[in-house]
């Protein structure tokens, strides 16, 4: 039923989410679902980030199980932050609290370097 799920793309591929799912986990989605504007009604939902990282967000919101790794942190970060992801942001608070070793502190620093001068 196209009241019950969404196709999100990234420009890339499409994957298909149920709209309670996505409004259960994030309260951008909720406003954006409840909000009456022209995204409420749409099929197909624009998302600006990796699909294998929105996949994994995906993969949480169904399973409440979150598949983050030093190569995927800051991207998951991003993502938790732009759509109000409450329940991942304190999942990779917990990850970076005790998972992250030196070798992973070194990798991040690169990464959000190279982020910074874009």
């Amino acid at each position: 039923d196209s009241n019950n799920s969404s196709s999100i793309s990234n420009d890339d591929q499409l994957i298909y989410a149920h709209r309670a799912v996505l409004q259960a986990r994030s309260s951008y989605f909720r406003m954006m679902f409840a909000s009456g504007m022209r995204e409420s009604k749409a099929q197909r939902l624009e998302i600006p980030f990796d699909k294998h990282d929105f996949l994994c967000v995906l993969e949480y919101f169904y399973t409440g199980a979150l598949r983050v790794n030093p190569t995927n942190v800051i991207n998951l970060l991003e993502i938790a932050g732009k759509y109000n992801m409450d329940g991942i942001k304190y999942e990779l608070n917990e990850y970076i609290g005790t998972e992250l070793d030196i070798e992973s502190c070194c990798y991040l620093i690169g990464k959000v370097s190279s982020i910074n001068k874009l």
